[in-house]
């Protein structure tokens, strides 16, 4: 990685589109890049120039990004995130400013960026330097450093064999999903009050049945499966809501209130006990693998 920033010029105002910048860098840098070529999935570490990222206002040097299960789908070809080859894997990003043709970001702000079409529509964070969506990047809130940022942008899910180290955490109690038992009638008894679900599939489907009258399910993710079989019953004779987080298409004014809250009254007490492992670029593949296995635990940053 570059020892200083890279030397850039934005593109003159005779070129077509003089509201992206563009920037000549006298050096390259690494990235891990994902490529589909046909039927066949390839990524792996690459040397790029910023003309080559996605079009934008904003240039970091990247400090920090996160592996998420997503991260881990589109990095193995395992899952159809990618909506465009090739792009650079990582939802998330965090660094400083090198460059920007927006007056509200200047050289050295610290910022973060998390979805927004990351590693979906546009390059992501996996990346030495990255080219950024002015109307997505937030300026890091004070009480939060950019690796906090991360952390918290990350996602991650258990194994039984790390109860113990949740309720450290915090957790008043942890069942295994083995000791799930959801039943098949439409509404079963009445258990929780409400619930946050990262799986989909079963798990979802069994949620339904057993929330109390006027809860919530807010759903946020599908490592258990895409589809969700269920009746009308709990919507209509419980009042049970299902509700989708879909983090991506967050307003800006909500992301903004969002990340200056988790920097105060909502940051974790334990956060940097949330993070387990600290990766380079290299590390990456290993990471996807032992994630889509079920051997992850806490967070998982991508340090630069």
């Amino acid at each position: 990685m570059p020892a200083t920033a890279p030397n850039c010029r934005p593109r003159s105002n005779n070129s077509p589109d003089t509201t992206i910048p563009r920037y000549a860098f006298t050096q390259s840098f690494r990235a891990f890049r994902i490529h589909q070529d046909g039927k066949t999935h390839r990524a792996g570490i690459e040397s790029m120039a910023v003309d080559q990222l996605s079009a934008g206002e904003v240039v970091i040097q990247t400090a920090f990004s996160s592996v998420n299960y997503k991260d881990a789908l589109t990095g193995t070809g395992t899952g159809k995130i990618l909506r465009q080859f090739p792009l650079n894997g990582g939802i998330d990003v965090a660094g400083h400013v090198v460059a920007s043709a927006d007056p509200a970001f200047r050289e050295g702000d610290a910022v973060l960026v998390t979805g927004s079409g990351l590693s979906e529509t546009r390059d992501g964070g996996y990346s030495e330097y990255a080219r950024l969506d002015a109307r997505q990047v937030i300026p890091l809130p004070n009480g939060l450093s950019l690796r906090d940022a991360m952390i918290l942008g990350t996602a991650g899910f258990t194994k039984v064999d790390q109860f113990d180290a949740l309720i450290q955490l915090g957790a008043r109690q942890c069942v295994a999903r083995q000791g799930l038992h959801w039943g098949q009638r439409p509404l079963e008894a009445a258990t929780w009050a409400g619930a946050i679900d990262s799986v989909g599939g079963e798990m979802l489907s069994g949620l339904t049945r057993v929330i109390k009258p006027y809860g919530n399910i807010a759903i946020c993710g599908l490592a258990g499966g895409d589809e969700l079989h269920t009746t009308v019953m709990p919507f209509i004779i419980r009042g049970v809501s299902l509700l989708g987080v879909a983090s991506s298409g967050t307003a800006y004014s909500i992301r903004r209130q969002i990340w200056e809250r988790l920097a105060g009254a909502w940051k974790p007490a334990h956060l940097a006990k949330i993070c387990t492992h600290s990766v380079t670029l290299e590390e990456l593949p290993g990471v996807f693998a032992r994630m889509l296995t079920g051997g992850s635990f806490g967070r998982t940053l991508v340090q630069f």
